[in-house]
């Protein structure tokens, strides 16, 4: 994931707050930003800085207007499938047949659990709400506790109804409630219109980082600092989100690698080049060695005046026997083939001949490629 850059003034209030709840109170705090200027990333780094101090934390998120108490029933829930059953017997104490309205899952998870009655409407609303907070106060006594809700903007109203009635309870309870959305283009939020006038709420709105921030994500992004040039065109562009500044940021790391990819190519295509020209000068040495070479003292009196070979001179021809290096003066008509495999020796790390059996492979590296490559001492 991204490195968490910039927000300091926002953490400040949500760490004030956090004190606070430390010493027995009840806090909201209400984060809101436009989309991808990171309320999700904020809410989750205030959490887990929290969490790092003790808190118990639960999460859950709105999940459409139509799904009555979504984000509780994910935050609750979540909460107590990770709990051992007997704790959660006791911190649900007797509201427990409340809350498998909002759970059914309880029941499975403490079998003795009696069944609930079905409640609709907003007699179901005020009962869920008080049950939640029966479980706040048990729980919070033992461990200060975090409830982040998130997406609030697609939540439906009885989920912002019970944020409300467990911040303004009366009871004792250490709880925060960190709650996020995206505010409508127009007009007053929904989020915000329903729970303005809840006591010591706390209000931050995100904004867009600054320069020197984007800096740090980029570099991250790309594994390098980016030119002041592009930086400012990042930051004009992205007006500061970290969602379109990391997107800005891999596409300028994408054409940087393809930019580096081609130049590649381009350097390999050269240095093919320069490779056959190598080859070709190494064929041509060789081909001039070869006829520069002496002819040996048998091979000028192979023939008699009259025509008929002396007696006392080999066959040249060896049959199937492959040739050897030592008959390298009696091998020929290969010259071709042994000045490119002396090239590709000297280039290449492997060279593999091939061929149909009895098609010389043998005869051309011991008789000609091996001699080739003493001559010219490699």
């Amino acid at each position: 994931a991204a490195p968490f850059v910039g927000r300091s003034e926002e953490l400040a209030a949500v760490d004030h707050a956090w004190q606070t709840v430390r010493g027995g109170a009840r806090r909201l705090v209400l984060v809101s930003g436009e989309a991808g200027i990171g309320v999700s990333r904020f809410l989750a780094e205030a959490a887990g800085r929290a969490g790092a101090d003790g808190a118990s934390i639960w999460f859950g998120q709105g999940d459409g207007v139509g799904q009555q108490l979504g984000a509780w029933a994910e935050a609750f829930g979540g909460w107590a499938a990770g709990m051992p059953r007997a704790e959660l017997r006791l911190a649900l104490g007797d509201k427990g047949s409340e809350l498998a309205r909002l759970v059914p899952e309880l029941t499975t998870w403490l079998p003795r659990l009696t069944p609930p009655t079905r409640v609709e409407g907003a007699a179901g609303t005020f009962l869920a709400a008080g049950a939640l907070d029966e479980v706040i106060v048990r729980w919070s006594a033992q461990e200060p506790m975090v409830v982040v809700l998130d997406r609030l903007e697609e939540a439906d109203a009885d989920t912002l109804a019970v944020i409300r009635r467990v911040c303004e309870s009366v009871r004792d309870a250490r709880l925060l409630v960190l709650a996020g959305y995206e505010p409508s283009a127009v007009g007053t939020p929904r989020v915000l219109a329903a729970l303005q006038g809840v006591r010591d709420l706390v209000d931050v709105h995100l904004h867009g980082l600054d320069e020197q921030e984007i800096a740090q994500l980029v570099a991250w992004a790309t594994g390098e600092p980016a030119a002041d040039q592009q930086l400012r065109a990042i930051a004009r562009e992205s007006e500061g989100s970290p969602y379109f500044v990391l997107q800005m940021a891999s596409a300028l790391r994408r054409r940087g690698i393809t930019t580096r990819v081609e130049e590649a190519i381009h350097r390999a295509d050269g240095l093919r080049a320069d490779l056959r020209l190598q080859r070709e000068e190494i064929t041509l040495g060789l081909r001039q060695l070869e006829q520069l070479r002496e002819p040996s003292p048998t091979g000028s009196q192979s023939v008699e005046p009259d025509g008929t070979p002396p007696a006392d001179v080999p066959c040249p021809y060896k049959g199937l026997v492959p040739f050897q290096p030592e008959d390298a003066e009696d091998f020929c008509g290969r010259e071709l083939l042994v000045a490119e495999l002396v090239a590709r020796v000297a280039s290449n790390r492997f060279v593999a001949v091939v061929g149909p059996s009895g098609s010389g492979k043998s005869s051309v590296v011991r008789a000609g490629l091996v001699p080739a490559l003493s001559l010219i001492h490699i």
